[in-house]
Order: structure tokens, then sequence, then C-alpha cells
């Protein structure tokens, strides 16, 4: 009867999931993530994206050099809070920030949350990576009303990130 449990959900965290067949290199940023194989992604020399179908959850990658520059925690958060501006402006609302790991590797995150007129609330984490010498930042951004939907398959896509050698 175990067996036959596990198999169940075992069934079920792989339907939910999603198959992620295909695995994509950011060379630039010298990391390997697998993305669903149903979403659409575009994978250039300075920044990976991916989208969901409906576009109801965003994953990207950028080339992140200035995070050698930061001396300490605040000057990194401080740095992320930049990007999160330039890229969506100020009209967001920070959350938590702190220290992490993914792949064994150490990430310093920001959450936060905004809203589109076109799509409504965003609910994001951007994260600085290190993979070898290079630094590279993260974003994940998911609307509210589909966050339920892609918590799990985003938890999947960042957990399978590593360094590519």
């Amino acid at each position: 009867m175990k067996r036959v449990l596990l198999g169940v959900m075992a069934f079920l965290v792989f339907t939910a999931v999603g198959a992620f067949a295909k695995s994509y290199k950011f060379k630039s940023g010298n990391l390997q993530v697998n993305i669903p194989s149903d979403w659409e992604v575009e994978n250039t020399s300075a920044k990976l994206s991916a989208y969901s179908p409906g576009d109801v959850a965003l994953f990207f990658i950028e080339e992140f050099p200035d995070a050698a520059d930061a001396e300490d925690e605040d000057a990194g958060k401080q740095l992320i809070l930049d990007y999160i501006t330039d890229d969506i402006g100020s009209d967001y609302e920070a959350g938590e920030a702190g220290f992490d790991t993914v792949g064994g590797m150490d990430i310093y995150y920001v959450d936060y949350t905004y809203d589109d007129e076109s799509y409504g609330t965003a609910v994001c984490t951007s994260f600085v990576i290190m993979a070898g010498d290079t630094y590279s930042i993260v974003t994940i951004d998911v609307l509210e009303d589909g966050y339920d939907e892609y918590e799990a398959i985003m938890d999947e896509i960042v957990s399978s990130l590593k360094k590519i050698k």
C-alpha cells in the first residue's frame, strides 16, 4: 500500500510541476537551468528569459558584474534594489531579504511585489548568484492570481540551477 501511495504522490508531483525536458546553459553566467518544455525561452549571451504559457510566470538570468563591487550585505541589497528599480520603476514593495543556497551556490535575495495595470499584482524574487568567478542576477516573477499554480514549478526551476563547470 505504501508503494502505491508513493507512486501516486510521485505522479501528482510530476504532473503539477510539469515535464522539465529542456536544459539551458547561460554560458556568460556559467549556469545551467531546467525549464518546462512548454515554456517560451530566449537565450542570448546577455540574458536567458523563460515565459510560462500565458505569461503568468517569468524567469530571467542576466549577467550582473556589479555584484563584485558589493562590500557588505547592505551594499549587495542596494544593488538588487537598484536593479529592480531600473527594471520596473520605484513603485514596488520590498519584502524579506537575506542569504540562502541554491545548487550549492550562495545567493543573496530580495522578495518584492508590484502592481501592473494590465496584469495585476506580481510576486517576485531577485537574487544574485555566483557561479565560479561570474555573478548573475536571477528574477522570478509570478502573477498573484497564478501563484498557487506556479509556486512548485518555480521552486523546481530554481532548484535545478547549477554551475556549468
